[in-house]
């Protein structure tokens, strides 16, 4: 009897730029291969056996072989000669070769063709390859209404990822009647397996009461769960429920550490957010955010009004008193800031004024009257006439004014969601040089959000923004995937690296990751598996739940590290406690043998399970063993037949 420990590694180690970030859930699929057994598999494979083929495939995609060196063009033509005959796996690992132009040079068209032969087959993964495919229009048209089918099936199996990215079309409306009950459901099902996305996105629906009764503390609750996991809108929300007491008690120190959290993976929102904490002059901002979404945070606001010295400020209440619309301002300033002597904090006094200025058509009060009325300070909250005063000074030319009604176009803050709009304001902000706007016009882009999939102008705004002053991470690293994977701009993988350094150098895990990766496989630097090691070290230190999985994997295997089986535990753990299948898997696995921790049956059940319901095929077989052999169950072959039933389902066979 032998339980398989089939982490990833068969084209594991690629960072795919499908919709979310790295979010997709698209990898391929493994089994482990004894170094004994390979002469036999050889001589299977060249004699037609398509799982051998399958198998040899995988020996020359990790080269980790004793006289077998990592080839990816060999292991392209061994999973075509397997994927020929219908093999499922084989069939979803070549797609994933032609998407990535591993081994081949990259073809949609032609991975989306092997795509399909698999999810025909029923393979879960393929299945939601196929929904991103049509969603993004990738290998052919773009057909909303057949991605929500084929993330259906997927989900239907369990896989988590598809079932949170189904939501979103509920969510929204695409490809499919807006259900926010739906969606709510599908987000339901994806967070209870552990997925951060699936967490987030039902936390913004409690909050906001969509297709869910309006709960905070449920949606503290979740945001807290995604936060832990280290997704970095989640811990910006988190800052923002501490920092203001909703669904949890005010905890302005622990609002700090989580936006401290977020910042150092490059979220702009949480940089702005501990600049203006340290400045004093934080406000309520509450524009929590879900997956893919866009912050409507407080402006940062630049008055036209003339600075005054503090000796001024009897003159200057005068003339406001007076009722001259430009020191109504400056006194206004002084009220909201308190930082003037003499003049307390007064958000009641200060908006009375700002109001007062702008109905006499002073620009310089029209920004900070919205950001009030947009967070309720000084005022009852007031969504519509925020978005007018915006407007106002978006049309004087305010350009982070015009950030913020493309966010609540977005939003849908003060009427119906609008995308297209949202998009065409961000478009005005980021052409007059708003970095946070570039940012999230080339998401939108990069996503198809809205406006069509465009992947030269995601590129282009994506670079805009790594490149304005103080630049942020996240646009550095989504920059050095594109030059990673071609995406709107030639494929140079010194340029990749470059933008990955600049990032992983500011705290983003996503960046540490992929340098991780590039350096694992050799892509544009020499191949140096320790020095892969060292970086996926960083982002699982960072929270990224795939490099402790994928170092887990190296040390299980002493590859690139002196092999310790109870770090390997340690990391594989985790991962599964970030909801990675593939990881509690290999816990289980560990806990049934003993592998780096002591022997534990009952828990080596409990673990593989959780993978199995989780939509891991592999789990699933291990299920099926484990009732055959009576591993810590009492032996039931219905229950093994059972899960072979559903491995097999699973797998595509």
């Amino acid at each position: 009897m032998k339980i398989r420990v089939a982490v990833i590694c068969v084209l594991s180690f690629m960072a795919l730029l499908f919709e979310g970030m790295f979010s997709s859930g698209v990898f391929a699929v493994t089994v482990e291969i004894e170094q004994g057994n390979l002469p036999e598999i050889m001589k299977a494979a060249e004699n037609g056996d398509p799982d051998a083929q399958f198998e040899v495939g995988i020996i020359y995609y990790n080269g980790y072989h004793k006289g077998i060196p990592q080839d990816y063009a060999r292991a392209l033509e061994w999973f075509l000669k397997s994927a020929a005959q219908g093999h499922a796996d084989a069939q979803f690992n070549a797609g994933v070769a032609y998407l990535n132009g591993n081994g081949t040079a990259n073809d949609d068209v032609e991975a989306k063709k092997w795509f399909i032969e698999a999810a025909e087959q029923g393979e879960p993964r393929a299945q939601m390859a196929m929904g991103m495919m049509y969603k993004t229009g990738r290998g052919g048209e773009r057909d909303f209404a057949k991605a929500a089918e084929w993330y259906r099936k997927s989900a239907e199996q369990g896989n988590s990822q598809a079932q949170d990215n189904l939501g979103v079309l509920y969510r929204d409306g695409i490809g499919v009647p807006q259900d926010h009950s739906a969606a709510a459901q599908w987000f339901g099902k994806s967070a209870a397996q552990g997925n951060s996305s699936g967490q987030l996105n039902l936390g913004v629906a409690y909050f906001r009461g969509l297709g869910v009764p309006k709960d905070e503390v449920k949606a503290a609750q979740l945001f807290r769960k995604s936060a832990e996991q280290g997704d970095a809108t989640a811990q910006y929300n988190m800052g923002i429920f501490l920092e203001n007491g909703i669904g949890v008690t005010e905890d302005k120190a622990a609002a700090l550490e989580w936006y401290r959290q977020s910042a150092a993976q490059g979220y702009p929102d949480a940089e702005r957010k501990l600049s203006a904490l340290a400045s004093s002059s934080s406000t309520a901002d509450v524009a929590v955010e879900s997956r893919g979404g866009i912050s409507n945070s407080t402006v940062t606001v630049t008055n036209k009004g003339a600075s005054i010295e503090r000796s001024d400020v009897v003159d200057v209440m005068k003339r406001a008193e007076a009722g001259e619309a430009k020191w109504q301002t400056e006194a206004a300033n002084m009220y909201y800031d308190g930082n003037t002597k003499g003049v307390p904090k007064d958000l009641a006094k200060a908006f009375e004024l700002y109001l007062a200025a702008a109905r006499q058509g002073y620009e310089g009060a029209y920004l900070r009257l919205g950001t009030m009325y947009h967070d309720g300070l000084g005022t009852e909250k007031n969504l519509a006439s925020a978005m007018e005063w915006y407007k106002k000074a978006a049309e004087a030319g305010e350009v982070s004014a015009m950030r913020m009604v493309g966010a609540m176009y977005y939003n849908g803050d003060a009427g119906p969601a609008d995308p297209a709009e949202a998009a065409r304001w961000h478009e005005r902000a980021a052409n007059a040089g708003d970095a946070l706007s570039a940012l999230y016009l080339g998401q939108m882009y990069k996503d198809g959000d809205g406006i069509p999939e465009d992947d030269t102008k995601a590129f282009a705004y994506l670079r805009q923004a790594a490149e304005a002053e103080n630049g942020h991470p996240r646009a550095m690293m989504f920059t050095g995937n594109f030059y990673h994977y071609g995406r709107g701009v030639n494929q140079d993988y010194a340029k990749a690296m470059e933008w990955y350094l600049k990032s992983a150098n500011l705290g983003d895990m996503f960046a540490m990751s992929s340098i991780g990766v590039m350096c694992y496989n050799g892509e544009g630097v020499e191949k140096d598996h320790a020095r892969a090691a060292e970086w996926h070290q960083k982002a699982a230190d960072a929270g990224h739940v795939n490099s402790a999985l994928y170092l887990g994997r190296m040390y299980d295997e002493g590859d690139g590290v002196p092999q310790d089986k109870a770090r390997a535990f340690e990391l594989f753990m985790k991962a599964a406690d970030g909801g990675n299948a593939e990881a509690q898997m290999c816990v289980g696995v560990a806990y049934l043998t003993g592998a780096g921790v002591a022997q534990n049956p009952a828990e080596g059940v409990k673990w593989t399970r959780v993978a199995a319901e989780g939509g891991n095929a592999k789990a699933m077989e291990n299920m099926s063993i484990i009732y055959r052999e009576g591993l810590g169950v009492q032996p039931d072959e219905a229950q093994a037949a059972e899960w072979e039933r559903k491995a097999s389902t699973a797998s595509g066979n």
